[in-house]
C-alpha cells in the first residue's frame, strides 16, 4: 500500500467514524448527550475535530511545548522542527 493509498484509507476510517459518533439514531456510547456534545465540536473545529499531520496540530504542538517548559518538563523551550524533522508531514491529497 502506497502513500496515497494509506491518506484515503485513514480519511475514509475518520470520515466513517465521525459519521457513528454524529449518529443520534444508534446509541454507540453511554453517554445520552454525545451526539449534540460531537456536532457542537465538529462546527468549533471548521468541520474536522480531528485534524491529522504536523501543520493542522501545529497550534497544539506549540502550546504543549510551551507547558512542557515553563512547567519545568522540558529543560528549554523546543520548536515544532525539533521534534519533527523534515519529511515527518508529508502532505498527501486525496
Amino acid at each position: 500500500m502506497d502513500r496515497a493509498q494509506s491518506g484515503q484509507r485513514i480519511q475514509r476510517i475518520k470520515t466513517r467514524s465521525l459519521e457513528r459518533l454524529l449518529d443520534p439514531a444508534v446509541s454507540r456510547y453511554p453517554l445520552p448527550w454525545l451526539p449534540s456534545y460531537a456536532v457542537r465540536m465538529r462546527d468549533l473545529m471548521d468541520g474536522d475535530p480531528f485534524p491529522f499531520g504536523v501543520e493542522a496540530n501545529r497550534p497544539t504542538w506549540d502550546q504543549l511545548l510551551l507547558y512542557a517548559y515553563q512547567q519545568g518538563i522540558a529543560h528549554r523551550h523546543a520548536t515544532v522542527e525539533e521534534i519533527f524533522p523534515p519529511g515527518v508531514d508529508t502532505k498527501i491529497v486525496v
